[in-house]
């Protein structure tokens, strides 16, 4: 079965050109998981050709708006476009609440299902099951309530994706993560930063390294890049003297999730204009 993850932003909470903020969709066989919802995420699946209304499940890792606030626009559009199949949302409290005040407020009632699952942010547990794949939640260590998601291939226990939303450096992640295929860790600084990291609840590609590194997992894919470094050269240094099989995230980038992960495609070309 195909298991891939494409990276649709890159970016922090500052706006920057040519750096969307997070999402990322993980593809199994035929089925689509978007992984946060940065603003403008529905315009990126359309510039890196996946239809929207194919997706089918959606994880927010925290409400903090640079993971989630296209989630009502792409609702929104799902529902003009006439969807009738469900949703699955999955994320922290309060947001269903967000999303439930939005349709509310604009006076125009979803016509589909939303099942919302809330997830408790505090420890690690399955949150999420289909027959191909299971989702546990793992603890990060960010400013509000803020979770990451292991998703673990049931018909071949070898191949696994952890995506590590928004945390400071904390050792403790590296036992939810051990050993899996690809990890996908926040590196927000550098080491010229690395003293307003713990303070600011963010990672340096160095010490997301240094996780990937304790916990053995087959390849590192870094993102949320602060907006204050122009280039992106510096974080992939740093992270690869401490753990080479690092890879920087890329904007309509797809890796496969295999025991040993490889680039699947240099770039998704987008529709022309």
């Amino acid at each position: 079965m195909h298991f891939s993850v494409t990276t649709l932003g890159v970016g922090s909470a500052s706006p920057k050109l040519g750096r969307h903020p997070t999402a990322q969709l993980l593809t199994y066989a035929t089925d689509h998981y978007l992984v946060d919802c940065g603003e403008g995420t529905q315009y990126q699946l359309l510039k890196y050709k996946f239809r929207p209304n194919k997706l089918k499940y959606i994880f927010i890792s925290h409400l903090h708006g640079d993971h989630y606030f296209g989630l009502v626009g792409l609702l929104s559009s799902l529902n003009l476009g006439g969807r009738s199949e469900p949703m699955w949302l999955v994320g922290p409290r309060g947001l269903a609440e967000v999303v439930t005040l939005a349709f509310k407020y604009a006076e125009s009632p979803p016509q589909f299902a939303i099942h919302f699952t809330e997830v408790a942010t505090t420890r690690s547990y399955q949150v999420f099951e289909n027959e191909h794949l299971s989702v546990c939640s793992i603890p990060m260590q960010h400013r509000i309530p803020c979770a990451g998601y292991l998703f673990r291939e049931k018909q071949n226990p070898q191949r696994s994706y952890a995506f590590c939303s928004d945390t400071r450096y904390d050792a403790s992640v590296v036992e939810y993560v051990r050993g899996v295929s690809l990890l996908y860790h926040e590196a927000t600084f550098c080491d010229d930063l690395a003293h307003q990291s713990a303070s600011r609840y963010h990672t340096t590609a160095r010490q997301a390294a240094q996780v990937a590194q304790q916990a053995q997992v087959g390849s590192l894919l870094i993102g949320h890049f602060s907006s204050r470094y122009k280039t992106l050269e510096g974080f992939l240094t740093e992270a690869q003297e401490v753990f080479p099989d690092t890879q920087l995230a890329q904007e309509g980038v797809t890796f496969l999730i295999a025991p040993r992960p490889v680039l699947a495609a240099k770039n998704n070309l987008p529709r022309s204009e």
